[in-house]
């Protein structure tokens, strides 16, 4: 039942639920946002997509009826490492359609609030592109990255962070009174977010709701939150003069010219942290000299792949053989696996590129390297998946990718997802008899 203040509240919310705009973000982002989601959609919600007139204005009247209510989400289980899972949200079209709503009406206002250019995020902007990414925009990651390179060359020492378990541990009272110092936001428009957002949390076993925590989406309005959460943080960083930091939601990567300063530098950031009931992760916590810096963060191998990348382009495009760059990726794959190089620092996403340059060149890569990438190394089976969806099926790689699947390593529901739907669209051959 609404309250009788709904109607004045629900006033700025007719722009932002307004038929006309639902419509628009639905063809512009939602509709390949949920091609992205874990549980797809066999016709890509084409029936919706269909009647996007009718389904717009229905559920525009249902909101402003005050007679919205979150549908039942799906949640999947993606392994991090070690057997330690991330648990994601997978929302209904029209709870993913209302987020997104939420997120732009807010981000049109937090929008040039950030205390400092050195925190990257963007909104996904699915408008031009459908390709998958983690968090906001690619073009946000490299930006990081690149901010990186440049103080870790100059400072002694580096410090490598992030938050522990940041987004199962934000308040909702912490994350109100954040949003409200920055924006002049309206109240329902917050409320309703955080409403919608706390209705997707786990509450198992009929145990009482916890104003804690943000589900996991592949959707922007939660990343948007969590990354405006750790606006204070920012500013109280860029108001020292002593160092260098960039920051990625919430990885935080800080340079200082001595461990004194370095010790000093992480105190200061867990007791600001502190202040809003989070704090950061001491096991993934780390001060690293100029040149550990550069072995960890692999400066000079993406560098060297960098090269490497712009070779195969440019052979590619005039359509010249790629025989050496084939070998060299493929040698460069079984020695760094087999010497275990990909196993410190950033050496996972050194692998990362090596796989991806191994599609591009038609390299192979030893089925029982497949099978072992598949076990042990949670965060590269989307990457060995595409690699494997880019050749033709053979019977010793399914062989290998059964075996993986029968060996009761992969312990999450996104493993078997994503081997079931990469092998679907994967091409196969047949002889005939």
């Amino acid at each position: 039942m609404k309250s009788p203040r709904f109607d004045i509240r629900a006033t700025s919310l007719r722009k932002i639920f307004a038929p006309d705009n639902i419509k628009k973000i639905w063809k512009e982002k939602v509709r390949v946002s949920m091609r992205q989601q874990f549980f797809a959609d066999g016709i890509e919600h084409f029936d919706f997509h269909l009647s996007i007139d009718l389904e717009s204005k229905k559920l525009s009247d249902l909101i402003l009826r005050g007679e919205y209510v979150p549908s039942r989400a799906h949640r999947v289980l993606v392994e991090k490492s070690k057997g330690l899972c991330r648990q994601l949200v997978v929302p209904s079209v029209r709870d993913a359609l209302v987020l997104q709503c939420l997120s732009d009406a807010l981000y049109a206002q937090i929008r040039g609030k950030a205390p400092t250019n050195r925190s990257f995020f963007e909104p996904e902007e699915h408008k031009f592109s459908s390709i998958r990414s983690k968090y906001g925009t690619f073009a946000s990651w490299l930006n990081f990255q690149r901010e990186l390179f440049q103080f870790s060359k100059t400072r002694s020492f580096i410090i490598v962070t992030d938050v522990a378990n940041y987004y199962d541990t934000i308040s909702y009272a912490q994350l109100r009174n954040v949003i409200a110092s920055l924006i002049e936001v309206e109240e329902c428009i917050l409320d309703m977010l955080i409403y919608v957002l706390s209705d997707l949390l786990w509450q198992p076993d009929y145990t009482p709701r916890v104003e804690v925590g943000l589900p996991q989406v592949n959707l922007d309005a939660p990343r948007l939150l969590a990354h405006c959460f750790l606006y204070e943080l920012d500013k109280y960083l860029s108001s020292k003069k002593n160092l260098d930091f960039v920051r990625y939601m919430d990885d935080i990567d800080v340079g200082v010219d001595s461990i004194v300063d370095a010790k000093l530098a992480l105190q200061s950031i867990d007791l600001v942290l502190q202040t809003r009931h989070i704090r950061l992760n001491s096991g993934k916590t780390a001060i690293l000299t100029r040149d550990e810096a550069v072995r960890h963060f692999r400066v000079f191998e993406n560098a060297r792949l960098d090269t490497l990348q712009r070779r195969i382009d440019r052979r590619l495009k005039a359509k010249l053989n790629l025989d050496r760059e084939r070998r060299l990726v493929e040698a460069r794959i079984v020695s760094g696996l087999r010497n275990k190089s990909f196993d410190t620092g950033n050496g996972e996403k050194i692998l990362k590129r090596w796989i991806t340059l191994a599609g591009r060149t038609s390299a192979r890569i030893p089925n029982s390297f497949v099978e072992r990438i598949l076990r042990l190394r949670p965060a590269v089976r989307e990457n060995i998946l595409t690699y494997v969806r880019s050749r033709p099926l053979t019977a010793s790689t399914a062989k290998c990718i059964a075996l993986a699947v029968k060996s009761g390593w992969l312990i999450d529901d996104a493993a078997a997802i994503d081997i079931a739907n990469y092998l679907t669209e994967t091409r196969v051959r047949t002889h005939n008899q």
